[in-house]
C-alpha cells in the first residue's frame, strides 16, 4: 500500500537533477543543495510560468504556514521537462481546485502574495551599481581634468592649490625610511614603496608632512631628480591609509596630523583613461543587457 501512494518525479533544471517525491500528505522537492517540502493539505495555488522568453519553466506552490502566512515554493525546470509537466498532473489530481494556470501571469501572481518581476528590475540594479562605481571614479576624473601643472616648494604643498597635479620643489626624499607594500619581503618593479619627502635639512625630530608613492622600478630614477612630480591625492577619501600611516610609524617616523601623499605613479591622462574605461564598459554592459531584456520583453505574450 505504502508504495502505490508514493510518486516520484525525475527532471533537469540547468546542470542539475530535480527529484520530488509526493506522498498522500506532502511534496518533497530536491534541488541541488535546496529542498522543498509543501504539506499538501496546506496548498493554496498552483501556477506554472513557462513563457517562451523565459530561460526555464518555473512551477509556483503558494501554502499556508502554520502561523496562517502566505508562502511561495518555487521550483525550476527546463522547457519540455516530462517529469516537471507529471509532478503537476499528480498535484491536481490531488488538489485540483488550487490550479490557476488559467490566469494572467501577472494575476496569478498578485493572487499568490508576489509580483512577476518587471523586465527593467535587473537594469535598475545594474545602473545604481553603476552609479556607485561612477562615484567611486569621480576622483579619478577629477584629477584626469586636471591637467595644469603647478610648480610649488615643499613648504606650500599642504596649501590649497589650484591644481593637484604638481612638481615639488625644495624636497628630499628619505629613502631609509621607506615603507613597502611587499608580500614575504619580495620586492619586484610593481611594488608600491611610500617615501618621506622633506627638507634639506630636516632631522628625524621633526614631523614630516609630505609622503610620495611610487612603484619600485622608479625609485632610483626619481631619488636623482631634483624635484618631484605627481598627483595629490586629497580629494574625498583619497590620502594616506590608517595601515600606510601605522607602517610608516612604525619604520620610525613622525607623522603630522594632516599628511599630503604624492601619487608619482599616475597623469591626469592615466587617471581619466582608467575612470573611461571602467565606466564604458559596464554601461555598454548594462546598455546590452536592458536592450537585450527589453527585446525579450516586447517578444512575449502578454499571459
Amino acid at each position: 500500500m505504502q508504495a502505490q501512494k508514493e510518486k516520484n518525479f525525475r527532471f533537469s533544471y540547468t546542470v542539475f537533477t530535480v527529484t520530488a517525491q509526493m506522498t498522500s500528505e506532502a511534496l518533497h522537492v530536491q534541488m541541488g543543495i535546496r529542498q522543498i517540502n509543501v504539506r499538501l493539505d496546506r496548498l493554496k495555488h498552483l501556477f506554472v510560468d513557462e513563457r517562451s522568453g523565459r530561460e526555464s519553466v518555473e512551477l509556483i506552490l503558494s501554502y499556508m504556514t502554520k502561523s496562517g502566512a502566505l508562502k511561495r515554493a518555487r521550483i525550476f525546470s527546463d522547457h519540455g521537462e516530462s517529469g516537471l509537466n507529471a509532478l503537476v498532473e499528480a498535484l491536481l489530481e490531488c488538489r485540483p481546485e488550487i490550479d490557476i494556470r488559467h490566469l494572467p501571469v501577472n494575476d496569478a501572481y498578485e493572487r499568490m502574495g508576489s509580483k512577476s518581476m518587471t523586465w527593467y528590475a535587473l537594469p535598475l540594479l545594474m545602473s545604481a551599481a553603476l552609479l556607485l562605481v561612477g562615484i567611486i571614479c569621480t576622483p579619478l576624473i577629477i584629477h584626469g581634468l586636471d591637467t595644469q601643472r603647478s610648480e610649488i616648494g615643499l613648504s606650500k604643498v599642504d596649501h590649497p592649490q589650484d591644481t593637484r597635479t604638481l612638481r615639488i620643489t625644495g624636497g628630499r626624499l628619505e629613502q631609509s625610511l621607506a615603507v613597502n607594500d611587499a608580500r614575504e619581503g619580495v620586492v619586484d618593479e610593481r611594488t608600491n614603496v611610500w617615501i618621506p619627502l622633506v627638507s634639506p635639512s630636516w632631522t628625524p625630530k621633526e614631523d614630516v608632512r609630505v609622503i610620495v608613492q611610487v612603484l619600485a622600478s622608479d625609485l632610483d630614477s626619481l631619488t636623482q631628480e631634483k624635484h618631484v612630480e605627481g598627483i595629490l591625492r586629497n580629494v574625498w577619501w583619497e590620502g594616506l591609509r590608517s595601515s600606510q600611516r601605522k607602517r610608516l610609524t612604525e619604520s620610525g617616523l613622525r607623522l603630522a596630523p594632516e599628511v599630503s601623499l604624492i601619487d608619482s605613479r599616475a597623469t591626469p591622462r592615466d587617471d581619466l583613461g582608467l575612470a573611461l574605461l571602467i565606466l564604458v564598459t559596464l554601461g555598454m554592459i548594462v546598455g546590452g543587457v536592458t536592450l537585450a531584456l527589453y527585446m525579450q520583453h516586447r517578444g512575449r505574450p502578454t499571459t
